[in-house]
């Protein structure tokens, strides 16, 4: 009897000490997950940064994805227009920032809504949201530059193919910040100041659009588009885009503007076929 009551205190004991070991390692794991979960940190300047989180590429290995044959591949065309007068562009000041302002002594015009004068749309984004599904695209190894420029961001408008680099630089002689408002990636926001090296921007998500901004100048505003493939373009002042080598099939084209906002149309694409798509007319 005395040899049972042994071993069975002996049991008790061990799964005592096994709960309080069990214990101790889920609160540790719980204390490494509050400190250091996302992957956040900082630049050594005091500005946040972020690690990116997992790519959305599926890693099943029974997915086959589709490539492009060549040969049927055809084009899709199309403009963008506003249908009335557009309002006259305004004339701001860079006001609190000496060297912009020598940059633009007589002020510089809101560039946000621009149309030419027979009504085409500048800087629309226009891409393939729907109709490419199980395709896979290689993004190109060249980067894509948004820079600050005469404290202005340049280009206003970007796209880039997920994957591809995506850098932000300043050429000014002032300090600047890149502060990124994404809804589906995670947010950037550090300071550049003059002659800081390029950094790039971590997109691992496709998103349209991505807010820019710089925090330093209130002014300063770029979008960044986002997608996964390489049909996308931003219109000139003809309010033109094209996609060149889309395989046939049916396509949803999404076309988005800064103050517009955003507009679908559907197109089918014939095999060879260089297909137009009917104007995207915007109206105020």
């Amino acid at each position: 009897d005395t040899v049972r009551m042994y071993a069975m205190g002996s049991s008790i004991g061990g799964w005592v000490a096994g709960g309080q070991r069990l214990a101790g390692a889920l609160a540790m794991a719980a204390l490494l997950t509050a400190c250091g979960g996302d992957g956040g940190g900082t630049d050594g300047s005091g500005a946040t940064s972020s690690t990116p989180g997992p790519s959305d590429a599926s890693s099943d290995p029974a997915v086959v994805q589709k490539v492009i044959d060549p040969a049927p591949a055809g084009s899709l065309t199309g403009r963008v227009r506003l249908d009335g007068t557009p309002p006259e562009r305004e004339t701001f000041k860079m006001l609190g920032e000496a060297w912009c302002i020598q940059q633009h002594p007589a002020g510089h015009e809101d560039d946000r809504l621009v149309v030419s004068g027979d009504g085409h749309v500048h800087n629309a984004f226009a891409w393939i949201s729907a109709g490419l599904e199980g395709y896979a695209f290689d993004p190109p190894a060249d980067p894509v530059l948004v820079d600050q420029v005469g404290c202005l961001f340049e280009p206003r408008i970007v796209g880039v193919q997920l994957g591809q680099p995506l850098m932000a630089a300043n050429s000014d002689e002032v300090m600047h910040n890149v502060h990124t408002k994404p809804e589906l990636n995670r947010p950037q926001n550090f300071g550049m100041p003059r002659g800081a090296e390029a950094r790039e921007l971590r997109l691992r998500r496709p998103e349209t659009m991505i807010e820019v901004v710089c925090d330093v100048h209130a002014w300063m505003k770029a979008w960044v588009g986002v997608v996964d493939h390489p049909y996308f373009q931003v219109t000139g002042t003809d309010g033109a885009f094209r996609f060149e080598g889309v395989p046939p099939g049916t396509y949803t084209v999404s076309i988005w503007h800064e103050t517009l906002g955003t507009k679908e149309v559907s197109v089918d694409l014939g095999e060879d076929q260089d297909a137009v798509v009917d104007d995207v007319v915007f109206s105020l």
